[in-house]
């Protein structure tokens, strides 16, 4: 069994994915909350292997938290959900210790299925952060290849 803790921060969210997780049989909520002292002992009681969390009004002081529970609970998968892609939440994420990231807007099968990967300790990325983090990577690399073969056709030509 999966057991989850969602740290949500506008409660409706939170209560589609309990509803859509509780329905798989080898997934459990175990928690929704964004109150810091509740989350912590949320954990400790219930030993949730994926923490998934909404990311839309993080504050400076969620991150101090997210990285406390990393450092007090190393084993916990850490996942951000994203409402739209966001290079600095993706790298704020990262640098924590995330396990992986998902966007909203996944269809639910999708969802779940990620879920399950991340749990078998897979990192999880949508197509679009996929595309996005490799834009970033290769930006430079790309700019490079096509200014390379221009400047080439261009000796080739003169």
């Amino acid at each position: 069994m999966i057991r989850i803790l969602i740290v949500d921060n506008n409660g409706v969210l939170g209560q589609g994915i309990q509803a859509i997780l509780n329905g798989e049989i080898d997934m459990e909520v175990v928690g929704i909350s964004n109150c810091v002292d509740e989350i912590v002992q949320l954990i400790a009681e219930n030993n949730p292997q994926v923490m998934l969390v909404d990311t839309s009004k993080l504050s400076l002081h969620a991150f101090t938290t997210i990285e406390y529970i990393k450092y007090r609970f190393p084993a916990i998968k850490i996942v951000f959900m994203l409402p739209e892609i966001n290079r600095d939440m993706l790298l704020k994420g990262w640098q924590l210790g995330t396990s992986s990231f998902l966007l909203y807007e996944s269809d639910p099968a999708y969802f779940i299925d990620s879920i399950r990967n991340i749990f078998r300790e897979e990192l999880v990325l949508s197509g679009k952060l996929a595309r996005f983090l490799l834009d970033e990577v290769y930006r430079d690399e790309r700019k490079n290849v096509v200014f390379g073969f221009q400047n080439h056709l261009e000796d080739v030509i003169n």
